[in-house]
């Protein structure tokens, strides 16, 4: 077979790690054998000098994790000339030295098109950008091989966010920034807050720019400051999500599974909030749930990690309305909300009061997306964008027929 490399760093949660892992028996199924290394391991340099004996097609890692690997002043991918993706499913205005890249064998891959076009706004620019080819996340075999249907619908509704309470973050800039800056981010803020459907990433870094742009600059010209805002700003609308979801939940007879939640009125509520978070556990959690309840991470151009392992699972995740969605069931309207009490509040009561159209609804959607996104479907991509890559470093034409080609270019 075959080889794959992933690398693999600490998370919270073991979240990257353990995800990487669970493809294994994907890659294996279309021909591939998946190495699974920590990033430190003292011996990462031989494995990969043994793998590439082996037929090493491509390595990744998620959020840039293996990707500015360096043996003295090189890149370890231009040495072994190797393609590595990064996989991103967060925004690079967040620890964007991990967006960077450093050589023409690197690629960053998005999960979100409005990611993307950040990143293609910004430099350090070795490589190559693009968006990530969606897939189903495996979910472990033995874990499949333990759905229950009965104890599905005997199940509960679940959250797994870590929360964050944004009006802390909202007087820590008061606290800590200049006090105009601190103004400025409050006004957006409130903003945003009145239109929290409508605020996704690509919305709340236009609505940074025009205010940047009123005050006579050039946002290109501040693409640091930009960065901090942007990062401030989309963090705070996270917070104001999960807060509103949390909130809501924590009048049925739900569960909330994450840290940082003290900010919440707990005490005499029905549901319960359970200070635990743990990538493989969670995975027992999502099989054995009803329904998982779920926030996009400011976009809605794209499948979040939660819902493609609740697909896996054959569990519904319900969420806020997107419109990729609408062609995942023949009632999709029925799992999806918008960031208001009543959309909310009905969605959780109808889930709680007919559970059998619940599962029924999770099936379905697992159905489609599974024909939709084939996992091997996301293999062959990475394959063919790894060919390219290699095309792109070639030293020489890799055809000998054609001697009025001259190639590679040398101009660009």
């Amino acid at each position: 077979m075959s080889a794959v490399l992933f690398l693999h760093g600490d998370s919270a949660g073991d979240v990257l790690g353990s995800n990487g892992r669970a493809l294994s028996e994907d890659f294996a199924a279309a021909g591939y054998t998946l190495h699974s290394m920590a990033v430190n391991d003292p011996l990462l340099l031989d494995t990969v000098s043994g793998l590439l004996a082996d037929g090493l097609v491509f390595a990744f890692g998620y959020a840039g994790i293996g990707s500015a690997i360096r043996v003295g002043d090189a890149s370890l991918w231009a040495l072994a000339q190797v393609p590595f993706f990064s996989l991103y499913g967060d925004s690079p205005a967040y620890f964007f030295d991990l967006h960077a890249q450093q050589c023409p064998w690197q690629a960053g891959l998005y999960g979100y098109a409005d990611h993307l076009a950040l990143r293609r706004s910004l430099p350090a620019r070795a490589g190559t950008l693009g968006v990530a080819h969606t897939m189903t996340i495996p979910f472990p075999a033995a874990l499949r091989a333990g759905l229950d249907r009965r104890q599905k619908r005997a199940g509960k509704l679940i959250f797994l966010k870590n929360g964050n309470d944004p009006t802390a973050l909202m007087l820590a800039w008061q606290r800590e920034l200049p006090t105009p800056l601190a103004l400025r981010l409050l006004a957006l803020a409130e903003v945003l807050m009145a239109r929290l459907d409508a605020a996704t990433h690509a919305q709340i870094l236009a609505l940074l720019d025009a205010a940047l742009e009123d005050l006579g600059l050039d946002p290109q010209d501040l693409l640091k400051p930009r960065l901090f805002l942007l990062a401030q700003l989309d963090d705070f609308v996270r917070r104001v999500k999960s807060q509103f979801l949390a909130n809501v939940l924590l009048d049925y007879p739900t569960e909330i599974h994450g840290f940082h939640w003290s900010h919440l009125k707990t005490e005499g509520r029905v549901g319960k909030v359970v200070l635990h978070a743990d990538y493989g556990h969670s995975n027992f959690l999502i099989r054995d749930a009803l329904a998982l309840i779920d926030m996009s991470p400011n976009t809605l151009d794209g499948f979040h990690d939660r819902q493609q392992r609740a697909i896996g699972a054959r569990t519904l995740c319900m969420t806020n309305r997107q419109p990729h969605l609408a062609e995942m069931a023949t009632e999709a309207e029925r799992f999806q909300f918008d960031f208001r009490e009543d959309s909310l509040r009905g969605r959780i009561e109808w889930a709680l009061s007919d559970p059998d159209a619940v599962l029924d609804l999770g099936e379905e959607v697992a159905e489609r997306y599974r024909a939709r996104y084939p996992f091997a479907a996301f293999i062959d991509g990475m394959v063919e964008m790894s060919g390219l890559i290699r095309l792109k470093n070639a030293a020489a034409s890799p055809l000998s027929a054609q001697n009025y080609l001259i190639w590679p270019p040398r101009s660009f």
